[in-house]
């Protein structure tokens, strides 16, 4: 049988994982997490299961000055994958390394 902080952990988690939404990225904006909040956010995401078994997690962080050549990586990756690729489509692969500047 639980106890009641069993029972109230459990509630509060599940309450948190049902809370949870998508963002956008075109909806985020500064201010972004800070150093240790980011760094919190990294090791809780490192913690969860892997059903895809594509351990070790890798994540990078793209610092806001370098936006522009992640960008022109992202229109890049398009081209090569779609050399047919409007002009309007690359713009919007470009427009994803930006998440309006977060």
């Amino acid at each position: 049988m639980e106890s009641a902080s069993d029972q109230d952990l459990s509630e509060f988690a599940n309450a948190l994982i049902h809370s949870r939404q998508h963002v956008s990225p075109r909806r985020l904006h500064e201010p972004g997490p800070s150093v240790q909040q980011l760094q919190d956010i990294l090791a809780s995401a490192g913690a969860a299961p892997d059903h895809g078994k594509l351990m070790p997690w890798r994540f990078v962080v793209v610092p806001a000055g370098q936006r522009d050549r992640l960008a022109e990586g992202f229109g890049q990756a398009l081209l090569d994958r779609d050399p047919a690729a409007t002009a309007a489509q690359i713009e919007s692969a470009r427009e994803k390394a930006h998440g309006h500047h977060f």
